[in-house]
């Protein structure tokens, strides 16, 4: 073992050993006469600092009565002396053992604060959906990456592919494409010029696709620009955001889909007779993979079942018309009567049409998606078959105005691109987002509840 402090450095090794290590338990369980000894482990710290020569002297960790809850402060010297920071200034990983009287053993992990994986729910979705105006309004996000001429092949294959917003801080977030070893996830500010970028965590994996916020989570789907055959599925956690760092990848959480493409992702969670659930789908060019989950762990413990595949090609697009979804994201309508024993759920697909042909622009519509998940006590691994839905039906298919700047046609704004929805303040609302980052912003349209024009909806 040694620091990283070069003028006072200290050195040491450790010889391992197997032990037999007693029985764990709960530490929100323990009760101050419980314990016989603890013990603090710091695996990392970084403070806020822009110059600092930092030498740890002493890390407390101030334990609440009840232990349900833990206060990290350290003690560090710097050149301006002596310097107490809390958790909010600064970030360290820490885990607490404790050893009880009784001989068990007893683990408490600070930094794992309660984040949300709930999502907002939304009480009789169809007639919300039908009260969207259908005309956009404009506004701007910050972000940069330069993907250069739309003639070269770097500007053919990197642009803005998913889009999602996180409620909690009011940032939204885009996932770009980029023909290199990476893709990008950007989380703009509001109301400024900040955002935070940081790469997709896997090697070769540089198309992020569509996406979707479940409270402080960001679900990603991740393939390769030039291939065909493989993705992942990721989670982020974004509450990191609300320390002023970067979100990071939920290290357990992950679906390789070893064959398969992830055009999109989707995700959302619902109550039934038996309990809480969570259903994920996974867009591959029409066809969905829907996965579901109890929902008695938090989300990046659970373990998600294959339960269908569908052709939702012919759901979203029975006549034909050229529908193409590169987005959908997925919305839970709480119960309406008392009689009601399961939410239902819905998707909402964005497509964009060829109109003009090639020289030409695009075509925007969201379709609305009725989904029921079997109702039953276990899970089963129905896979690709359709069974382990009841049933999936067309609600609605909305006709959307995009509002553009110069950029009037397929470069402009569209469901081509980001797309996504947001229940915010007992209202649903829409998103689409321009190609490209230009300047230091990309122009994105947004479409609220009103009384304005509803546009032209079909329902078959």
């Amino acid at each position: 073992m040694q620091d990283q402090h070069d003028d006072d450095r200290a050195t040491g090794t450790v010889t391992g050993m197997y032990i037999d290590l007693p029985k764990s338990i709960d530490a929100s369980a323990l009760k101050p006469d419980d314990i016989k000894c603890q013990a603090v482990f710091i695996s990392g710290f970084a403070i806020k600092k822009n110059e600092s020569d930092c030498h740890v002297l002493t890390t407390g960790i101030n334990v609440s009565a009840n232990y349900t809850s833990i206060s990290t402060n350290c003690i560090f010297k710097d050149n301006h002396g002596d310097q107490q920071l809390s958790q909010i200034g600064s970030y360290a990983k820490a885990t607490v053992l404790y050893l009880t009287k009784n001989g068990n053993l007893a683990v408490f992990i600070p930094d794992k604060y309660k984040r949300s994986d709930d999502a907002v729910k939304l009480d009789d979705v169809p007639n919300h959906f039908k009260n969207i105006n259908a005309d956009g309004i404009k506004e701007y996000w910050p972000g940069h990456l330069d993907s250069g001429s739309i003639t070269t092949k770097l500007g053919q294959k990197s642009h803005i592919q998913g889009f999602a917003s996180y409620t909690n801080l009011n940032i939204r977030v885009f996932s770009h494409s980029y023909l290199s070893d990476y893709g990008f996830l950007i989380f703009s500010y509001p109301n400024s010029s900040n955002y935070i970028k940081i790469p997709t965590c896997d090697n070769t994996f540089n198309h992020p696709g569509g996406i979707q916020s479940i409270g402080d989570y960001l679900l990603v789907s991740c393939e390769k620009c030039d291939s065909n055959n493989e993705s992942y599925i990721r989670l982020y956690d974004m509450s990191l955001l609300k320390l002023n760092l970067p979100p990071e990848p939920c290290e357990q959480f992950q679906i390789h889909r070893n064959s398969e493409n992830a055009t999109a992702a989707g995700i959302t969670k619902y109550d039934d007779i038996y309990g809480k659930w969570y259903l994920l789908v996974v867009l591959n060019w029409g066809i969905c993979d829907f996965y579901k989950a109890k929902a008695d762990k938090p989300l990046p413990d659970c373990e998600f079942v294959h339960i269908s595949r569908r052709d939702m090609g012919k759901i979203w697009d029975p006549y034909g018309k050229g529908y193409d979804v590169q987005c959908i994201n997925l919305v839970t309508q709480s119960r309406t009567e008392q009689t009601d024993t399961t939410e239902k759920v819905y998707m909402i697909a964005f497509a964009t049409k060829e109109s003009g042909g090639p020289a030409g622009t695009f075509e925007d519509h969201a379709i609305l998606i009725s989904i029921c998940p079997k109702v039953e006590k276990e899970i089963k691994p129905y896979g690709c078959t359709n069974e382990g839905l009841d049933c999936i039906c067309f609600v609605q298919d909305k006709h959307i105005y995009c509002k553009h700047n110069e950029a009037v046609g397929k470069l402009g704004v569209h469901f081509r691109y980001g797309a996504a929805l947001e229940v915010k303040d007992k209202k649903l609302v829409l998103y689409a987002t321009g190609r490209n980052f230009s300047n230091g912003k990309v122009l994105c349209n947004y479409f609220v509840e009103d009384a304005g024009n509803k546009g032209d909806n079909y329902d078959r």
